[in-house]
């Protein structure tokens, strides 16, 4: 379970780390400003995301707000064995187009897997 705020940053590194690399010129620069943009305004970013109504649906928000990502992660994994995932062609408009592919669900998951949970919010994994 992952506070909105850092759902927001670990997408943010994500954006950063898998997806900047993809873009050139223009589309680069834009995207660079946005995520600023989104980073400094995680949480309304975040309740767009959990007033989903798929979210929703599929229980991944406590009563709380906090956000099951393992949850999320495990689902598509154990469906995965079944149906191989097939790649996602976003249209990102002004950033221009990128394909998200099974790797990067491994590459997002392990990246707010390493944010602080809400059991352990100094991230030093003593939850006493």
């Amino acid at each position: 379970m992952i506070s909105k705020s850092n759902l927001i940053k670990g997408l943010v590194q994500f954006a950063e780390s898998e997806m900047l690399p993809a873009l050139e010129g223009w589309q680069y620069w834009i995207a660079v400003g946005a995520l600023v943009v989104i980073g400094e305004g995680g949480e309304r970013f975040a309740d767009k995301f959990i007033d989903n109504k798929m979210v929703k649906a599929f229980g991944l928000v406590s009563e709380t707000g906090l956000i099951d990502i393992d949850k999320a992660y495990n689902a598509i994994k154990k469906g995965s064995r079944k149906h191989k995932l097939k790649p996602i062609a976003l249209d990102m408009g002004a950033f221009g187009k990128y394909t998200l592919r099974a790797e990067d669900l491994d590459a997002l998951y392990k990246q707010l897997s390493a944010l602080p949970s809400e059991s352990d919010p100094d991230g030093d994994d003593d939850v006493s």
